[in-house]
Order: C-alpha cells, then structure tokens, then sequence
C-alpha cells in the first residue's frame, strides 16, 4: 500500500524558547518528500487552530482511487 497523505503531529512548539514549533519542519519535510517518486500530499497539522479543525477524508475522492488502482485486492 502506497501512503496518499503525510500527516506529521506532535511537532508543535513543546518549549517554544528552545524550537521553532511545527513551521521549523515543514521545509525538512516537504524536502524529503521531494525525493521520493511519488510522495504523499503533506497535511501540517499546526497548533491550535489545526487539531480544533477535523479533518474529513470522503472515500469516493479520485485521490483514493489512484491508490486503489495501483495495489487491487487480491
């Protein structure tokens, strides 16, 4: 199964003087994404606003489809 989101959590500013929260990874991990043939679509999950809001994922999406495509059922 090929993974068709990235959902990266528990990265938000834990000790904010120390680390720059989650805007500090987005660029690392956007980059590793870069290097990979067919990288999943990043969702940032960013405090606060980001974990009040859900996160809704329809099963009919065309995005899902192409997953399905790739690995059929046995």
């Amino acid at each position: 199964m090929h993974p068709q989101v990235f959902l990266p959590n528990h990265h938000d500013a834990w000790a904010p003087v120390l680390g720059g929260g989650a805007a500090a990874y987005e660029r690392p991990w956007r980059a590793a994404l870069a290097t990979l043939d067919d990288p999943p679509e990043l969702d940032d999950l960013r405090d606060p606003d980001d974990y009040l809001r859900p996160r809704v994922f329809r099963i009919d999406d065309p995005r899902w489809r192409r997953a399905c495509a790739a690995h059929p059922r046995a």
